[in-house]
């Protein structure tokens, strides 16, 4: 081991470094205070920033702006809270994502940076192309046996051929009677997806993120779901395909190895999923649909119960 000497860091002046042209007087950089340690963001049911500190010795003033100038956290907040080496804000990232936050104290003109961490990856806002996928694309990606950057790119170059293909389609007789809206025929495609979903949920989790990800992330299943209800063609058909679903996941056959989750976790996170899906279609088949349809979905609960 290397030999070391410990240092209080209480003790010890920081200063900032100088310009890699040593003839410049120009300072780079403020390094931070070292009471500021560090500031992290995390997720439970909302967006959260862990601020810690190094001890109760703060400077006499300092505050921690956003970006854009605006104030998140300063002394008088820290005092009013009992002066902790911890605290918890609540965060909102609707005004776009930080990377860190300027931090100045004791009147001083500088500022230094505070790097923002993020505890696991599920923190991180969507790209705006993997947001609210219409149903198309979610089959689409799903039912491909490319990977899903593959996928993704093929979807793009054909969304930008689309004017193309609509000029080259109302050329084509053939081509101009739309099948997108019978019924058999999507039956097929969205149950082609919903198995596919239901591989994907057997197979081991390395990870509760990962497991995340299936269940609530952009292509994942609860994504599925809300797409398919957006986008059915009548109630009948959105009772239909819930069914499918929750009927899926109540035959599901999980899988696991070493290391990875126990059935047990994933299957707890499975079945919560499965109770909402299951209660929504209770009230569903109270509305207007068919008489068979309203038998078929009262069967599916009925096993679920079982």
């Amino acid at each position: 081991f290397i030999r070391g000497v410990e240092v209080d860091l209480n003790s010890v002046l920081f200063q900032a470094l100088p310009p890699e042209d040593e003839s410049s007087t120009e300072l780079v950089f403020t390094p931070l205070h070292p009471f500021f340690l560090s500031a992290t963001l995390f997720k439970t049911t909302s967006l959260y920033l862990r601020l810690c500190f190094r001890n109760h010795s703060a400077p006499h003033q300092f505050e921690i702006k956003l970006e854009s100038g605006e104030t998140l956290f300063d002394n008088t907040q820290w005092k009013e809270l009992g002066s902790p080496l911890e605290t918890l804000l609540p965060f909102s990232d609707n005004d776009g994502f930080p990377v860190g936050f300027n931090v100045s104290w004791d009147n001083n003109n500088k500022t230094a940076w505070l790097t923002l961490n993020i505890e696991a990856q599920d923190v991180l806002p969507l790209p705006e192309e993997l947001k609210d996928l219409s149903l198309d694309v979610l089959t689409r990606v799903l039912t491909s046996a490319k990977p899903l950057h593959k996928v993704w790119k093929l979807l793009l170059k054909k969304q930008q051929r689309k004017e193309v293909t609509i000029i080259q389609e109302d050329l084509d007789p053939h081509q101009r009677v739309s099948t997108s809206s019978f019924l058999l025929k999507r039956i097929k495609k969205y149950s082609l997806a919903i198995d596919q979903l239901r591989n994907q949920l057997e197979l081991p989790v390395p990870t509760i993120q990962s497991l995340e990800w299936r269940l609530h992330g952009p292509i994942g299943l609860m994504a599925f779901w809300k797409a398919l209800q957006k986008e059915a063609r009548s109630m009948d058909e959105e009772i239909f395909f819930l069914s499918e679903i929750v009927l899926m996941l109540q035959n599901i056959n999980l899988q696991t190895s070493p290391n990875y989750l126990s059935i047990k976790t994933v299957s707890k996170e499975i079945n919560e999923i499965k109770s909402i899906l299951k209660t929504i279609l209770k009230e569903k088949i109270k509305g207007p649909a068919c008489t068979s349809m309203k038998m078929y979905s009262k069967k599916v609960i009925e096993k679920c119960n079982n």
